[in-house]
């Protein structure tokens, strides 16, 4: 054996750390690494295993003549894209082997690929064509075998699984996004450019998350769906995982996907363009909270945290490792305004729009002039309309004057300029007169408050100082006009004032109505009264309308309030004061107290009553005379009140009583004397 090229004694320390690479190379089955090998100065390699007393020997010869011809049972390491696992947007597969061995991979479709291991001991596989995820979707593809080569023998096969790609947002260069590891987009963004894996057949974009938690778990999102049936088939809209709130499936939200070209190696460029109701938004903007199926979203607000998600799913109902969802942040630039025509001038009444205003402005969005957002494209606001320094809420253009209207612009994403712009719009007016509408409307008015009988000089006098005073402000009015607007509404004002003074009188009225319950009262009283027959009432009745009526006359034809007054005051006492003495009732009772009272002293003159039968008769009498009373005092005629007092009279008259006892006396006293005379002519 030729003597080595080195010796131990001589080593550097990074000959040392070269053979120890070798070493390990040629035994990959001992899990080596730097640490457990050492090389002694007696030419001696030690290796301590991962077994505690694993310990291996050998010597620096034997390391020369492995390196000159080694044994190719050494298995090649290949490197992983995700952990262990090849991806199927892997454009080259890497590894490391013996320096000058020959790497042979067996692809999908049993194509080979060779390629030889470097000095350094590192090697590589430009793919020619794409791999497949080998484990979960439909038309999966085999794993992926590589040998080495070392003098005419292979090593063992490493068999390497292919696991779906990683799904990429692409750039939007109008997004000033500098936020790590995070897509670049605009807020609003319409058309959503994705780098998805050729292989790839489903996927979630959740949209506007305000927390950044296992997919699904934002009830606050909004989510588009794209799926397709297998690797060669078209995408289309996964409706179920398609909203704008969880609940609420919204297929429409995407209105086109589409598969540009330029896609590289391992992927397809999709294109998905959504509708106007589907807004990214800017980190920092709101959403409205998500409160329950079938309930008003917010009024609270949430912040947004991320502006997009891809959720990579290799079937519909399987998600790619969470670790392997890739974000987007967008952006969204202030829109700008600037003044382009600073005032313009117009006649009274010639109206003006906000339009009008507004196209005297210049607007610009970075995004929105792109056309690369959903909503309505930029567009100037108007924030405020002031006149002579005072806020006001419209430009009235019937009165003359200079308004400074104030804009903002605001972008699709109602994002505001940060700054506001100032215009001035003008009014003049040409005046004309209108107060001989407002004299003639007054000289009418007067005419008919002149006329009015049912006014006291003093009411009249007052009506027309109220005309006056409609006339003055009217004509005030008109003379302060600076507008026609202005000035017809002070002529109309001025008119409608003058015809809406409706005198109304008030002395002669109240005098009347004064004199009117005075009299009601008064027939009340009489018609209450139990002394008076009905012709008695309705005689008194008649003498206190008649009174009233003619104190109502005397007010109606007095000039001024006194006359009223009197007028009224003399009918009062004429109502109030009118006599209304009782005739027929006492002269009824009269009578039956007359003829009762000779009924008493007849039976007291009568010598043949006892004292006992004089007492019963004038109970007699009595009675008669508190029947006779009762009848009277009942509500009569005058007829049924004289036969009351006939009736009363003849009553008491017919009581006629006859003595028994005495008359009986004086009969047995006369026979006895005539039986005994002769008995005391005897004697």
């Amino acid at each position: 054996m030729p003597s080595p090229w080195w010796t131990h004694k001589n080593l550097s320390n990074d000959e040392k750390r070269r053979l120890k690479a070798a070493y390990i190379r040629l035994n990959p089955g001992r899990g080596l690494t730097e640490r457990n090998i050492d090389i002694t100065s007696d030419g001696r390699v030690l290796i301590t295993g991962k077994r505690s007393g694993d310990t291996y020997k050998s010597y620096l010869d034997d390391v020369t003549t492995n390196l000159a011809r080694p044994a190719a049972t050494a298995e090649p390491t290949v490197n992983g894209t995700y952990e262990d696992k090849l991806s199927s947007t892997d454009a080259t597969i890497t590894g490391t082997g013996i320096p000058g061995a020959t790497i042979k991979v067996t692809l999908q479709d049993n194509s080979v690929q060779t390629t030889r291991v470097d000095r350094q001991g590192n090697w590589t596989i430009n793919l020619l064509k794409p791999m497949r995820d080998s484990q979960y979707i439909t038309g999966k593809g085999k794993a992926i075998e590589v040998v080495q080569i070392m003098n005419g023998q292979e090593s063992a096969v490493v068999r390497k699984t292919v696991d779906l790609g990683t799904f990429l947002i692409l750039e939007n260069n109008l997004s000033s996004s500098n936020r790590s590891g995070y897509g670049k987009m605009i807020a609003g963004q319409k058309y959503i450019e994705l780098a998805v894996p050729h292989d790839a057949l489903f996927m979630s974009l959740e949209a506007n998350l305000t927390q950044e938690g296992k997919f699904g778990s934002d009830d606050n999102r909004s989510q588009l769906a794209i799926t397709r049936d297998s690797i060669t088939s078209a995408w289309k809209v996964h409706g179920g995982g398609t909203f704008l709130r969880k609940d609420t499936a919204k297929p429409d939200l995407i209105k086109k996907i589409e598969v540009l070209p330029g896609a590289q190696f391992g992927y397809q460029r999709i294109r998905i363009t959504t509708s106007d109701e589907f807004k990214i938004k800017e980190t920092g903007d709101t959403v409205l909270k998500y409160k329950g199926k079938d309930r008003p979203l917010g009024p609270e607000t949430v912040p947004v945290v991320a502006g997009l998600r891809i959720v990579p799913r290799y079937n519909s109902g399987q998600v790619v490792p969470e670790h392997r969802m890739t974000s987007g942040n967008a952006t969204n630039a202030a829109p700008t305004i600037a003044v382009t025509t600073p005032s313009t001038t117009l006649n009274v009444d010639q109206a003006i729009s906000d339009a009008t205003i507004k196209s005297m402005v210049r607007v610009n969005d970075l995004e929105d002039d792109a056309r690369q957002t959903n909503g309505t494209p930029v567009q100037a606001d108007i924030v405020s309309y002031s006149k002579n320094g005072q806020t006001v809420a419209a430009i009235d253009p019937s009165v003359e004057g200079e308004y400074t209207v104030t804009l903002r612009a605001r972008d699709s994403q109602d994002k505001l300029s940060n700054n506001t712009v100032q215009v001035k719009v003008a009014f003049t007016l040409p005046r004309e007169d209108a107060k001989n509408a407002v004299n003639n409307a007054a000289k009418a008015k007067n005419t008919a408050i002149d006329n009015n009988n049912n006014l006291t000089a003093e009411e009249k006098a007052a009506e027309k100082a109220k005309v006056e005073a409609a006339k003055n402000a009217a004509l005030a009015g008109i003379d302060q006009a600076k507008t026609t607007a202005a000035r017809n509404a002070a002529q109309n004002k001025g008119t409608s004032d003058i015809n809406a003074v409706n005198p109304v009188p008030v002395a002669k009225p109240a005098a009347n109505d004064a004199l009117e319950q005075a009299a009601v009262n008064k027939i009340n009283e009489i018609s209450q009264r139990p002394d008076l027959t009905r012709e008695e009432k309705q005689a008194f009745m008649d003498q206190v309308r008649a009174a009233r009526d003619a104190a109502k006359a005397k007010v109606n034809n007095a000039a001024n309030n006194q006359a009223v007054t009197t007028a009224r005051d003399q009918g009062l006492n004429a109502v109030n004061n009118l006599p209304t003495p009782a005739a027929k009732y006492p002269e009824a009772l009269g009578h039956v107290r007359q003829a009762a009272d000779a009924k008493r002293q007849a039976i007291r003159d009568n010598a043949n009553l006892t004292a006992e039968e004089q007492a019963d008769a004038l109970r007699q009498v009595d009675a008669a005379q508190t029947a006779a009373e009762a009848a009277i005092n009942q509500n009569h005629t005058n007829a049924t009140l004289a036969k009351a007092d006939s009736d009363g009279v003849k009553a008491i008259n017919a009581i006629n009583p006859q003595g028994t006892t005495k008359p009986a006396a004086s009969q047995a006293f006369g026979t006895s004397s005539s039986s005994q005379a002769p008995s005391y002519q005897q004697q």
